[in-house]
């Protein structure tokens, strides 16, 4: 059995009959596929952003509405455990999936493991929403520019400041394919191959040693390999990530990476509550939207949970979701803060993007923290934020110090006191007002 999923192609109208990995036998009708967009502004034009898909399926004679969307997991359906990848709408793009149906689903009989063996998370000391810059399958990015192609992601990326985090091995693997000691020119992409699919680490900066980045080299699961970077297209791009995809060889199919990268994290940090909004939404001013954090609870297995919303408007508001209406354009970081039973506690934030009706374009600030995880008070905290659009940029770090941001250079700062901090970055454009935010969590200092 193959460590993920199989996965098929379906039209509406279409049943799909099989075991799917066990001996129990399911009919899978996919009955009606509804999508949903949001409107984008740039460089002059109007785009229609593919946001979610429901799609509603009979499994053995039970319904069931699925979505496709970003941050989706495995759903159980009559004993099948199911997940929509992609649907028409989401599956072109820059980073293009051939679809040659309505739907893509994988499938795996309940009563075994959606994978036969776990992955390594990748990126060492990092935080669950750490970094506001954080992308995951189907997700929208951006829109080329030259070409006016919407780019909807394929794999996961993590913010971090350049050269900070290492990352390693997802897995028992061998290096296929290394750049130059200079770099390849593009994102330095980094392939590795196990017994069943090929893996993607990008974005690190040269140099690569020859001793160590070379074709046929063995990797542990966990091994390290290099660290975290900004390269793209050759050079230092101002949104400092980490990208890991996955795909089958020799088809170059690519795979839905949420779920496994999900599920890594967990086992590294099996203690945490992991919060999941629903990372950016847009609208048109005078418009209201609908937030949603409920997929905190399936993500987390648990309910009982309370939601506290701290929006850019000052007000506080309970519930998993939230309906918000905006009046003027801008882009507002809304807050959701978790917590469980148990006292964990976990924050995540959405990125809304609002444009009024002739469009402008919209302020935006990538904002990330070192370290995230076990500041201490007196610690050296180093903050990079880069932005675009807006000016009069300041950064408040949440203890009532306040400075003008520096644009895409290193910042420093310690606290004093332990506790939560909301560190936001604010400034103004012709797309209005630009809110950014991020927490930091300062604990108590060693005692000497």
């Amino acid at each position: 059995m193959s460590r993920l999923p199989e996965y098929y192609e379906l039209s509406i109208g279409e049943e799909l009959k099989g075991n799917f990995g066990a001996n129990n036998f399911f009919t899978v009708y996919l009955a009606e596929v509804v999508t949903f967009f949001e409107p984008f502004y740039q460089d002059g034009d109007w785009y229609e952003i593919f946001w979610k898909a429901r799609v509603d399926v009979t499994v053995n004679g039970v319904r069931a509405s699925l979505w496709c969307k970003p941050y989706q997991i495995p759903v159980k359906v009559a004993g099948l455990n199911m997940q929509v990848d992609l649907v028409k709408g989401v599956e072109g793009g820059l980073d293009e999936c051939v679809l040659k149906k309505d739907i893509r689903i994988s499938l795996r009989d309940a009563g075994l493991p959606w994978m036969t063996k776990n992955y390594c998370f990748p990126v060492r000391d990092y935080k669950w929403r750490g970094s506001n810059y954080a992308h995951t399958w189907n997700g929208f990015v951006s829109v080329h520019s030259r070409t006016k192609t919407v780019y909807y992601h394929r794999g996961e990326d993590f913010g971090a400041i350049p050269e900070r985090h290492m990352f390693a091995a997802l897995d028992d693997s061998t290096l296929h394919v290394v750049p130059q000691e200079t770099g390849d020119g593009d994102s330095n992409h980094i392939l590795t191959r196990d017994a069943d699919y090929q893996y993607c680490y990008a974005h690190a900066n040269a140099p690569f040693a020859p001793d160590l980045f070379h074709t046929g080299r063995i990797l542990k699961q966990g091994e390290d390999i290099k660290l975290t970077g900004n390269t793209w297209n050759g050079r230092p791009v101002r949104d400092p990530h980490f990208h890991i995809s996955m795909e089958t060889y020799p088809e170059a199919d690519k795979l839905n990476t949420f779920f496994p990268l999900l599920t890594a994290y967990k086992e590294s940090y099996r203690d945490e509550l992991l919060a999941v909004a629903e990372g950016f939404r847009f609208c048109r001013a005078g418009e209201s939207i609908t937030l949603d954090a409920s997929a905190t609870e399936e993500i987390n297995e648990c309910t009982k949970l309370d939601y506290t919303w701290e929006l850019c408007d000052k007000s506080r508001v309970s519930g998993s979701r939230v309906t918000v209406r905006y009046e003027r354009s801008g882009t507002y970081t809304e807050k959701v803060i978790v917590r469980d039973e148990r006292g964990r506690r976990a924050v995540d934030h959405v990125i809304v993007s609002v444009f009024d009706k002739e469009g402008a374009e919209r302020p935006f600030c990538w904002l990330n923290v070192y370290p995230m995880r076990r500041i201490k008070v007196w610690d050296d905290v180093e903050f990079l934020a880069a932005f675009c659009h807006m000016e009069g940029v300041e950064i408040d770090f949440g203890d009532g110090t306040r400075e003008t941001a520096a644009d895409n250079q290193s910042m420093r700062h310690v606290y004093g006191v332990p506790g939560y901090y909301t560190v936001t970055v604010t400034g103004n454009g012709p797309g209005g007002v630009g809110i950014f935010k991020l927490e930091v969590l300062v604990e108590e200092g060693d005692e000497n």
